[in-house]
């Protein structure tokens, strides 16, 4: 059976220190198959027919390209490339076997730099070998191997210039370029990188993205079909700058304590210690009382604690980065008095509005006078007729320290008196102008009045910013004590009408979202909180 092969022409392409050179082959005709030396042989053999072969090469690889015209009427078993040094390659030299169609293509490795070689296709069936026109190519000599150059410019804070130069006899269409870069030694491709397309040899690369601060590793690539060439690693820093941070308003402002805060507007980098500093004297540092919140650039606040009663003092918020410590414009501020009842109990006290609140519930057991203030025996006896008492919620005095003593109401309105000398029970009209002086800047009014420490509920909710400090120290009706842990209740002053026999008293209620005026018989016995003459 004769085999006929269809003519097809094939490019073989050699890359030579010049330049591209290119050999042409054709593939015999019809009835010329090749054998395994290069030579007619009878059609009748019906060796397979293989094409010339396409050539892509570089200094030690190359890539070949064939495809079978005719199996010879049996199946392929083998098909590949050889070549040799030598003209009219075999199998016997060096070679590669491929799996693939009628079209394949395989990789020559480890050749000599700037060498000639003859390259063939082959396929195999029963019948034998045969073979393609033969071709050739020169690899590219070491002398002119492919040489790239970066560097780094125009640093900021979070970008860079990357200015890259290649040398190469290759065509601009040959290969890819750009950069990569990483916080780790000799980045590749696999790295962060900006491509810089195909083009000219000498480009520049926009590299953005970048932490303030950071030193980073980049190589200039460039990728051809086999492998990838790299510049020598450059290393670079971005550059950083101080963090812009403002010191917040001081409020509120206590005997013994005050609050601040600080807004960082610009971090320039990561911010490693944030807070505020203050001192008796001018400009504190951080070598000064300070507070500390951590890494971020979240806006803060903190409080001052330990403060002296009547001092002035100066805070300025600061923040922390890779470039140093910098400093919020400084404020003033100055606390308040202190004040103390019969037994020597010291209170924090507040300025809210145009009035001073203590900032602690009452904890005196005595009367202005020196006379005792009577409780029961029995912290759960049930009270009657005009009762003088005072308890720690539960009867457990350890609970005075935190919650301050309840009181009956004939107690708070006693001649003696139990507010320190100077201070007062606060009136109806007293509460009310404390709830509209914060209804002004708030909408929920326990918000700014409570604490968030001890609340069952609320907790998350309550800031304290008018640092009134209300804690929950319950209640007692005539025989039972409540609401410790949720409810703070206060007397007032003020009476309201008689219902059923009993005298109704004011109190005010805060509880959940809740800050109201009630009315309660005078047997009940609640904290009390004394506002300023």
């Amino acid at each position: 059976m004769t085999i006929l092969i269809k003519k097809r022409f094939f490019l073989i392409a050699a890359t030579l220190l010049a330049g591209f050179s290119l050999t042409i082959g054709c593939s015999k005709d019809e009835t010329e198959p090749i054998s395994e030396e290069g030579t007619e042989v009878p059609a009748e053999s019906a060796l397979p027919s293989v094409g010339g072969t396409l050539v892509k090469d570089t200094t030690r690889s190359a890539q070949f390209t064939s495809l079978i015209s005719s199996d010879g009427g049996h199946p392929i078993l083998e098909r590949g490339f050889c070549w040799n040094t030598e003209p009219n390659p075999t199998i016997s030299n060096f070679f590669v076997k491929v799996d693939a169609d009628e079209e394949f293509t395989a990789h020559a490795r480890q050749l000599q730099p700037g060498t000639k070689y003859y390259v063939r296709a082959y396929a195999k069936n029963l019948k034998g070998t045969g073979y393609g026109l033969q071709g050739t190519f020169t690899t590219l000599s070491e002398q002119v191997q492919d040489e790239i150059k970066l560097q780094i410019a125009s640093l900021t804070m979070t970008s860079a210039e990357a200015q890259i130069a290649i040398t190469t006899s290759r065509g601009p269409d040959t290969y890819e370029r750009g950069v990569c870069w990483s916080t780790n030694p000799n980045p590749t491709m696999n790295d962060t990188k900006r491509d810089g397309g195909r083009g000219a040899p000498n480009f520049s690369v926009f590299i953005d993205k970048l932490n303030p601060g950071v030193t980073y590793y980049a190589r200039a690539y460039m990728a051809t079909v086999f492998q990838t060439f790299y510049s020598e690693p450059v290393t670079f820093t971005t550059t950083v700058e101080l963090p812009v941070i403002s010191t917040a308003e001081i409020t509120p402002i206590l005997s013994k304590s005050a609050v601040s805060g600080g807004t960082i507007t610009s971090p320039n980098g990561q911010i490693t210690e944030r807070g505020i500093c203050w001192s008796l004297t001018t400009l504190p540092t951080t070598k000064d009382f300070r507070t500390t919140h951590g890494p971020g650039s979240e806006a803060f606040e903190s409080k001052m604690t330990n403060l002296g009663p009547e001092h002035t003092y100066y805070v300025r918020a600061y923040a922390t980065n890779k470039a140093g410590t910098s400093y919020g414009p400084q404020r003033t501020f100055r606390t308040i008095a202190t004040v103390k009842d019969f037994d020597g109990n010291v209170y924090e006290t507040v300025v809210i509005g145009k009035q001073t609140w203590m900032a602690e519930n009452l904890k005196t057991a005595t009367y202005n006078n020196g006379d005792y203030i009577s409780t029961t025996s029995n912290p759960n006896d049930y009270i009657w007729v005009f009762p003088l008492y005072q308890w720690p919620y539960d009867g457990k005095k350890e609970n005075v320290d935190t919650y301050g003593r309840l009181y009956t109401w004939n107690v708070v309105k006693d001649s003696r008196q139990i507010a320190p000398v100077g201070w007062r029970i606060p009136s109806d009209e007293d509460w009310l102008e404390l709830s509209g002086t914060l209804a002004k800047t708030y909408n929920i009014l326990p918000i700014a009045l409570a604490e968030p420490r001890l609340w069952k509920h609320q907790a998350a909710a309550y800031k304290n910013y008018s640092g009134f400090s209300a804690l929950p120290g319950g209640m007692r009706n005539e025989d039972t004590f409540y609401g410790l842990e949720t409810t703070a209740a206060w007397w007032s002053a003020s009476v309201g009408p008689i219902s059923s026999g009993d005298k109704m008293v004011s109190y005010w209620y805060l509880a959940g979202a809740e800050f109201k005026n009630f009315q309660r018989n005078e047997r009940a016995a609640m904290s009390v909180r004394c506002i300023k003459n």
